[in-house]
């Protein structure tokens, strides 16, 4: 052991030094000595001296670690596990960001909750806890995901399913689709005329006041005319398999109710088996004198040309 007053070595055993005579503590285990001794000429010096001030031999290399106090290289330890720990924590971040939205927005929560995954994997060796803690709930949610996309194709509902999650990547289409429709609703007022037949000689009456007659010859009106209520919905492209469906044509549903039937002359209502037909009428967009018209249930397509008047019925 060594003497705390001068710093020499004494016996383990002795209860004085026998340099300066200081009272030596009793030493009950093995203490580190606080001096180093030079390899060359055996001075006694500080444990952090790097080289011997007598004779000049370089005993080790200095770093910055040599310099600091405990409680700097505490300090230093602690920032340094904090910033290795980011990445855990970003991807824990994600995961739970992911897990919130799964079963609202599953097409955003998929690549969020990849990418916690793959943030928690690579922070695991910094910080296990968050690292196994995101890596799992990422987890949870990408097979949440898969469960949600098994269901929809095994009930057919993808293309719903799609639909209603995929818009905020559509904003482009959604906002093409608005434009549209507002163009039906300003221009509605134009399919209330009287429509002349290409190559026939019917003609389709639609009124504002949501009545509607159909002439099958608009030479003899009273012979064979069916007319009724008229119900009219904007729509967009949207009303089953239309034969002449695309850009160039505004879309409207016609729903024709209460119908009366004459055919020769002779009310035969009754007789038929169709109250009801539905369909879809289609104005020329750059042309509104222009029209077509497909019943939804025969797929019948007429075309026609806006007529100046109607003929008068008496």
């Amino acid at each position: 052991m060594y003497c705390k007053k001068c710093g020499e070595k004494v016996g383990l055993n002795q209860k004085y030094c026998n340099y300066c005579g200081a009272e030596l503590e009793e030493v009950k285990e093995k203490v580190e000595a606080p001096f180093i001794v030079c390899p060359v000429c055996s001075e006694h010096l500080l444990k952090e001296t790097t080289v011997c001030p007598f004779c000049g031999t370089k005993l080790k290399e200095s770093t910055d670690e040599d310099t600091k106090t405990p409680h700097e290289k505490l300090a230093t330890y602690r920032q340094s596990e904090e910033h290795h720990s980011g990445t855990a924590v970003v991807g824990l971040i994600f995961a739970i960001i992911a897990m919130c939205i799964i079963f609202i927005f599953p097409f955003i929560a998929l690549p969020l909750a990849v990418i916690g995954f793959v943030f928690s994997l690579i922070g695991f060796k910094d910080n296990k806890k968050l690292g196994v803690i995101g890596a799992v709930i990422s987890a949870c949610s990408i097979l949440f995901f898969g469960i949600l996309f098994v269901f929809a194709i095994i009930f057919g509902i993808t293309d719903q399913f799609y639909e209603n999650h995929m818009h905020f990547f559509q904003e482009e289409d959604n906002e093409e689709i608005v434009t549209e429709m507002e163009e039906n609703f300003n221009n509605k007022k134009e399919i209330y005329a009287a429509w002349l037949q290409d190559g026939g000689d019917s003609v389709l009456i639609l009124k504002e006041d949501g009545t509607f007659i159909y002439h099958e010859d608009r030479s003899n009106p009273e012979k064979d005319y069916i007319e009724g209520l008229l119900q009219t919905e904007n729509g967009i492209n949207t009303y089953g398999d239309i034969t002449y469906a695309d850009s160039s044509y505004l879309y409207y549903h016609l729903i024709l109710t209460n119908l009366k039937i004459v055919q020769d002359g002779i009310d035969v209502t009754n007789e038929m088996d169709e109250p009801q037909s539905e369909y879809t009428f289609g104005l020329v967009r750059n042309n509104h004198n222009r029209s077509c018209m497909q019943n939804l249930s025969t797929n019948a397509l007429f075309c026609f040309q806006k007529g100046n008047q109607a003929p008068v019925v008496s």
